[in-house]
């Protein structure tokens, strides 16, 4: 008697959860688990090898009476679990195809019905719908009729070709099996000789493998095979721990998983009683992890060189609006950004598409699917709407480079530096040191002191007795001192305006400094003292707001 511990045996998967693995991660996981699932999998063995021999030494279905119709084809419908089998008349037959039948049939342009036909769940043959049947009838008659052939076999069939009434027939034990129609050679694109043998072949290689499964020495066959099988993952499974754990240094469970789901599919498909189960294992288990695998491999395949190529794209990238890009935090992060949306709508598309390739591997109509996914996109988007919003406009700031990291903006009533950007939310630091987070979609209106390039924009008031000439002069003199001084950052000698204003109490003069991006101010302050010093040194005053009362005398008793 065997004991089996549910504790050993279960699969503890809690600890994936909530987990983002990447294509290595989801291909080399855990190692622990592959004893539960060898151990599991012999349990199963030990306990179906004697259920399958109880099924298939299950008492025969006696065979049909013969007082059937002589007709090639009875229109019967697929739910109905006892089809009548037609025997060949005791009449002499030809054994020859007319010539006539060599000639090449025109292509019929149409997309018949097409249906496989299948014996003990191996695929034989593909039949086409003809005048008074479907595919799937047609499908289902030959099944059966080769159920009764190999109920009266007790040696391996022989299949034989026959003409009756100048139609090429298929017949193994005097059954009629099918016959070989015109419309059948046209949809197969062959002449009805070439269809006919064809046909004849096929149907004696599945009569052939059916019958020896049916033989007493196929169990012990199929139990030796298993044994090998089991062991063979046993091998694999080492292997795939060593080589993992010592070269590639990632874990193995998954790798390991796929061994042994290979390893019982292939048990389940030896044994005829358990083939239909091996097809569903395969059909929803093991293609779809497969086209999953292959998948996510081609869109990690795509993704690196097309990554590659984007990276190398924008290191050429060395101008920017015809200025050269200076290397710094703000220049670096647009790159990042303008290179990030890029690869997310590239990769985006190629997840779309191998979303769909999965759906149909898992047998979804791909009609239905979309149109229920249109629904639900709808949905999302009317609940996720300022989501949405939020990454257009991201993405406009980044292609149309209104601001990034490091640059100082202004926008709505918030003026600072930006210290984080990312495609749903915009963070500054204003002057008082607060983070201000602001939804992309809610900026309308920018205003950029830091882009590219920027100004100081110096303006003194002097009094209305100053020489003018020397005092320009030296606010001239004092900003090519500054640009001497720091190259890298004054990026131009100033622009001495002139006269701005005649104002109440002053004359205003006004130059301008050029600067590298965020070094207005600096230098501004700068350019205000050493002006300021020189104006003291030739005696030129720097005029403020002054009020001239002028007062005239009054005799005695006047009143003022």
């Amino acid at each position: 008697m065997i004991i089996i511990s549910w504790k050993f045996l279960s699969l503890n998967i809690g600890d994936l959860a909530g987990k983002v693995i990447t294509v290595e991660e989801f291909l080399f996981m855990d190692f622990k688990i592959y004893r539960k699932i060898v151990s599991l999998t012999i349990v199963l063995f030990i306990c179906f090898f004697p259920a399958q021999i109880l099924v298939s030494r299950e008492t025969p279905v006696p065979s049909p009476s013969r007082n059937e119709p002589n007709n090639l084809f009875t229109t019967v419908s697929p739910s109905i679990t006892k089809t009548p089998v037609v025997i060949l008349p005791p009449r002499p037959v030809s054994t020859q195809i007319p010539s006539g039948t060599c000639t090449p049939v025109p292509y019929i342009n149409l997309s018949p019905g097409e249906t496989t036909v299948m014996l003990n769940h191996r695929p034989v043959i593909k039949i086409y719908a003809d005048s008074e049947l479907s595919a799937s009838d047609r499908a289902y008659i030959l099944e059966r009729r080769l159920e009764e052939v190999l109920e009266r076999a007790e040696k391996s069939p022989y299949v034989k070709i026959s003409i009756v009434e100048d139609t090429p027939v298929l017949e193994s034990e005097g059954v009629y099996l099918i016959s070989v129609t015109n419309r059948d050679a046209a949809y197969s694109k062959m002449t009805v000789s070439q269809l006919t043998a064809h046909w004849r072949d096929e149907l004696q290689k599945s009569l052939d493998k059916a019958v020896k499964e049916k033989g007493k020495g196929y169990e012990r066959e199929a139990f030796i095979y298993s044994v090998i099988a089991i062991i063979t993952g046993i091998l694999l499974t080492i292997a795939a721990f060593i080589i993992c754990h010592k070269w590639i240094k990632r874990p193995a469970y998954f790798m390991i998983l796929l061994v042994w789901l290979l390893i019982i599919y292939y048990i389940l498909w030896i044994f005829p009683v358990s083939r239909s189960w091996s097809k569903g294992l395969l059909d929803y288990i093991l293609n779809p992890i497969l086209t999953l695998i292959i998948i996510l491999v081609i869109i990690d395949t795509i993704s690196r060189p097309l990554d590659q190529f984007i990276k190398h794209y924008f290191d050429l990238t060395k101008k920017l609006k015809g200025h050269e890009i200076i290397e710094n935090a703000r220049a670096t992060h647009r790159l990042t950004m303008f290179k990030l949306i890029i690869s997310l709508f590239i990769k985006t598309g190629l997840y779309i598409v191998g979303g769909l390739i999965f759906l149909k591997s898992l047998h979804v109509d791909l009609a239905t699917g979309l149109a229920g996914a249109g629904i639900i996109g709808v949905g999302l988007g009317i609940a996720a709407q300022d989501l949405l919003k939020d990454i257009v406009a991201g993405s406009f700031i980044v292609i149309e480079d209104q601001f990034a990291v490091g640059d100082v903006i202004r926008t709505g009533n918030f003026t600072g530096t930006v210290e984080d950007f990312n495609m749903r939310v915009t963070r500054i630091r204003d002057m008082g040191g607060s983070l201000i987070t602001i939804p992309n979609s809610t900026i309308r209106v920018v205003e950029n002191f830091s882009s590219t390039w920027s100004q100081v924009d110096c303006i003194i008031g002097v009094t209305y007795n100053t020489d003018l000439k020397k005092a320009m002069d030296i606010m001239v003199e004092t900003g090519r001192k500054l640009k001497d001084e720091h190259p890298e950052k004054v990026l131009e000698d100033p622009v001495m305006l002139g006269v701005n204003e005649l104002a109440d109490s002053s004359i205003k003069l006004r130059m301008l400094l050029k600067t590298a991006p965020s070094e207005q101010w600096q230098f501004k302050r700068e350019l205000y003292l050493r002006v300021k010093n020189a104006f003291d040194r030739e005696g030129i005053e720097i005029a403020f707001p002054q009020l001239t009362v002028w007062m005239n005398r009054m005799d005695k008793g006047e009143k003022i």
